[in-house]
């Protein structure tokens, strides 16, 4: 007999300003309440600052202006997704995005992840699920960009 079962990955889908990003569940920590980010010198537009998560200072990045896209503001239903370190800059453990509104669960077969093509930086592809574009990013070059940064 067949095993006609497709694979499911469970993943969250993120809203940015003007998209979505589509990560595995077990990337994200923790969707926190949005807080206002203590500045840092870093000199890039895309670190928005450092914010504070149990107990931990962790940067907070724009995925948009890390892109070259415009820096957004933090909607009035902004949160922070709480990204667990992949292992591509030692000095990371945790580090936030910021998102525009609240995540949401997605079921999605493996076969709809393959048809994706890959647009832009810090991108792996970008498909379109139940009629959205989703970006799905390139954690491993997010986390190295986020690592070269001293905070």
């Amino acid at each position: 007999m067949l095993n006609t079962m497709q694979e499911e990955v469970r993943c969250l889908v993120l809203p940015l300003a003007g998209g979505a990003l589509l990560v595995p569940n077990t990337c994200i920590a923790e969707v926190a309440a949005y807080a206002a980010p203590s500045p840092v010198e870093a000199g890039r537009e895309w670190l928005l600052g450092t914010v504070e998560w149990r107990g931990l200072r962790m940067p907070l990045v724009s995925f948009e202006a890390l892109r070259g896209g415009p820096l957004p503001e933090a909607a009035g239903r902004a949160r922070i997704a709480v990204f667990n370190s992949v292992g591509a800059a030692e000095e990371v453990s945790f580090y936030g995005v910021l998102l525009q509104d609240i995540p949401r669960l997605q079921r999605v077969v493996v076969e709809e992840l393959a048809a994706g093509s890959a647009e832009g930086p810090y991108t792996i592809a970008e498909t379109v699920i139940a009629g959205q574009v989703l970006t799905i990013p390139d954690l491993d070059g997010l986390e190295r960009e986020v690592g070269k940064v001293q905070f």
